[in-house]
């Protein structure tokens, strides 16, 4: 009887575990996740401001009507990050500026690129991906704004990659204090 006792306690205090074990494991999935989203919208809400940096740029001093989109490059000298790309393209694709390229004239049509894309249907885009112009990673992020569609991007390096990344030690202690709990439970 007494080891039949000890036998149903033991199943009892496993199941407890293993269910507070999922309910942890669902718990840091979802923080994980959280994290790694709240890191992207970060950078798209910085990536935005950039956009409208430019917008503003452009409308005060009427480029779109000049077409003197070369000037951007002295409002490149104020930008933040030194790694980022500047370009502005019409609603058809085709490029105006490009503050890594200097023919840009040349380029071919952006219209069918991921980021660009997004901005026309749902009024901003982003990507991932490599430069099919300058052969370079970057973070991509556009913004249609009238007729033209604002891109700024990042050098996708290891300073990108590592802000993306969800915070994984918060997540690890989180996980050594379910284990330790669930030592101690067992234990009792």
């Amino acid at each position: 009887m007494f080891s039949s006792k000890n036998k149903f306690r033991d199943n009892l205090l496993f199941s407890y575990s293993a269910i507070f074990l999922v309910v942890a494991l669902i718990i840091l999935t979802y923080l994980y996740q959280r994290e790694k989203d709240y890191r992207s919208a970060t950078l798209d809400d910085e990536l935005l401001n950039i956009t409208k940096i430019v917008d503003n740029y452009i409308n005060i001093n009427s480029i779109h009507i000049s077409g003197e989109y070369k000037k951007i490059d002295s409002l490149h000298y104020i930008l933040p990050h030194p790694n980022l790309r500047v370009t502005v393209i019409d609603t058809s694709g085709k490029v105006l500026y490009d503050s890594f390229v200097h023919n840009y004239d040349t380029l071919e049509n952006h219209k069918h690129r991921p980021e660009i894309m997004g901005s026309l249907r749902n009024g901003t885009g982003t990507a991932i991906r490599k430069s099919g112009t300058t052969g370079q990673d970057y973070y991509y992020y556009a913004k249609i704004y009238d007729d033209l569609v604002i891109r700024t991007a990042l050098v996708y390096d290891i300073n990108v990659d590592y802000f993306l990344k969800a915070n994984l030690k918060f997540l690890i202690i989180i996980l050594c204090c379910f284990a330790f709990i669930s030592l101690r439970i067992d234990a009792f």
